[in-house]
């Protein structure tokens, strides 16, 4: 077992106590779903809390602003696509490496 995993924190937040309920809450994708929240968010797509393709896609490039890829997001900002980029500094999950 990985170190900061089976050590009675959460893995998304060390700051919390690992609990099966704390992360990721399970009301987001029902409250998201509903046509009025869509429609105030101006989002045409039903929500999706995770793709397998983008997750596949990302564990075999890496980091996603690695190698060049910072360009990559230039060109689809300026294309006008949106993109949020979520990260934290208090999880084991995503924990930033300057390697």
């Amino acid at each position: 077992m990985h170190a900061p995993f089976g050590n009675g924190k959460n893995v998304f937040d060390i700051g919390a106590l690992a609990a099966p309920e704390s992360f990721p809450p399970k009301w987001p994708a029902g409250y998201f779903d509903l046509a009025g929240i869509q429609q105030a968010l101006g989002v045409p797509l039903d929500f999706t809390g995770n793709s397998p393709i983008a997750s596949i896609t990302f564990n075999l490039t890496g980091d996603f602003c690695r190698g060049g890829r910072l360009a990559t997001l230039s060109i689809l900002l300026d294309e006008g696509v949106k993109i949020v980029m979520i990260y934290g500094d208090r999880d084991h999950q995503d924990e930033e490496r300057s390697d």
